[in-house]
């Protein structure tokens, strides 16, 4: 298993803790995850397919007043015939240019120097299979676009209505290399400089050898782009018997991620390890003065008042548009305090092996105990689980389908000690035969979200929904 693979497993929550996925996954990256999943694909073609290729263009129509289609098109029906090959290279991006103030924080994002948390650039690869042009994409929400050429290469801008730190969009065609780009740009990036960016993007073919048959496909990406409350496979409720249920200062068996002595990455399990973690305690604090100052997110620091306390945040109860012909609108907005939650947790190796960068995982999670079984809940629904407070606004009796943020809650998380290792730094550097090791995780959260929390520190589990080794190895009940 690459290492890669062990922190995607490990962390579905922080855009920051995955990148380089190559092989197919079966929710790759959007804005509405909490991991981004990077998946590189590439073509080798001869020449007659060559010629094929370079009949391909991409087309868009309008649906609605606020929808789009995309759709990669052939001129001629002989390009779907061009087979796909059982290897293809790998590739690599070259930018002649980025946007001032960023920086490459791995081959895949662009982040900014001085605001990490800023949700930056990303890329995604995507081959051009047999299948994509019996397929089209739908963005809604799109307040802006345009076809036009980037440089040597046809391509379409969005500008979407969204909720989201990601609210542009880029789709660049490379027919010569059977491969479409999919650039999702954060709104602090200029339009301009979006395509300054974009015209001078070249791939680079690799020496790296991959089989078609398990990279991402244009195709494959607008089959995942459905809501997954639709597509049925979130799990967003665990029944009251079968779930476990730890409190603080109970020590239970937990599988971790990290190398052996020869640098591999395995699974504790796999080594016959047996490791324990116990959360220790849990503080609650009006302000920052519990954190390291060095870990501390910028936008927390911008959170907190002249007092020094945090200050309150803005809710505001949407009512979500079609995105075609209707957007979203506000039908009411409220004050609500934040709080700040501490926990510490012990990790302790019971086994007489040692384990080396062990990715230490924590999300909490806010779950309702109703009906034999615990529900999950979230601010931003986005069909996924329930939406806090039900749904529906008792002053006004009016529905609700997600509630906006102005303020600090939920929108990052802080952990410590930090490693040198990995995309987010969340690694414990080694845990010895016999060494217990104390970590801390601290969120940000709305006061009433406080009777509600439960501390998931499984390693293959997120915040917005259930997996079957979260419903074996159990949450913590960290409620107060």
């Amino acid at each position: 298993m690459a290492d890669e693979d062990l922190q995607i497993k490990s962390s579905m929550e922080s855009p920051a803790q995955a990148a380089g996925i190559r092989k197919k996954r079966k929710r790759p990256w959007t804005p509405k995850r909490t991991a981004v999943f990077i998946l590189a694909a590439c073509f080798t073609i001869g020449t007659a397919a060559f010629a094929a290729v370079n009949m391909r263009h991409i087309e868009i129509e309008e649906k609605g007043k606020y929808g789009v289609d995309t759709r990669v098109a052939s001129d001629t029906d002989e390009d779907k015939t061009v087979p796909l090959l059982e290897k293809i290279a790998d590739i690599k991006i070259q930018a002649d240019y980025i946007p001032k103030g960023m920086r490459w924080r791995d081959e895949w994002h662009l982040e900014f120097e001085e605001r990490q948390e800023v949700g930056g650039i990303t890329f995604i690869t995507l081959l051009l299979d047999e299948k994509s042009d019996e397929l089209n994409i739908t963005d809604t929400d799109v307040v802006e676009k345009e076809k036009t050429d980037f440089g040597e290469h046809e391509g379409i801008y969005r500008r979407q209505n969204v909720r989201s730190e990601y609210s542009q969009k880029i789709y660049l065609l490379y027919p010569e290399q059977y491969r479409i780009l999919v650039i999702h740009i954060c709104e602090d990036v200029s339009k301009e400089d979006a395509y300054k960016m974009a015209s001078g993007i070249t791939l680079q073919e690799t020496e790296e050898m991959l089989d078609t048959s398990e990279v991402w496909s244009w195709s494959d990406y607008i089959r995942q782009q459905e809501p997954i409350g639709e597509s049925g496979e979130a799990m967003t409720s665990a029944q009251k018997e079968d779930l476990k249920i730890h409190k603080t200062g109970d020590a239970f068996p937990l599988d971790m991620a990290g190398t052996d002595a020869e640098g591999n990455s395995v699974w504790a399990s796999e080594l016959g390890m047996e490791i324990t973690a116990e959360v220790d305690s849990v503080e609650i604090s009006d302000n920052l003065s519990l954190l390291k100052e060095e870990y501390i997110p910028d936008v927390w620091k911008a959170a907190v008042g002249q007092d020094g306390k945090l200050m309150k945040n803005k809710l505001s109860y949407i009512r979500k548009g079609d995105g075609v012909n209707t957007l979203d609108e506000v039908i009411r907005t409220e004050e609500v305090d934040q709080k700040l939650v501490l926990v510490t947790t012990t990790y302790t190796n019971n086994s007489d092996q040692e384990l080396r960068n062990v990715l230490y995982n924590g999300n909490l999670m806010l779950l309702k105990e109703q009906d034999g079984e615990y529900r999950v809940y979230s601010y931003y629904g986005e069909g996924i689980c329930d939406i806090a407070g039900g749904g529906t606004d008792k002053k006004s009796g009016q529905t609700y389908d997600d509630i906006d943020q102005s303020g600090a809650a939920w929108s990052q998380k802080y952990w410590s000690p930090h490693a040198d290792y990995g995309m987010g730094g969340n690694y414990i550097s080694e845990l010895k035969p016999g060494e217990s090791v104390r970590t801390q995780h601290a969120w940000i959260v709305n006061e009433p979200d406080l009777k509600d929390m439960y501390l998931n520190v499984c390693g293959t589990g997120g915040m917005m929904e259930f997996d079957e080794d979260m419903v074996h190895t159990g949450l913590v009940d960290v409620r107060q």
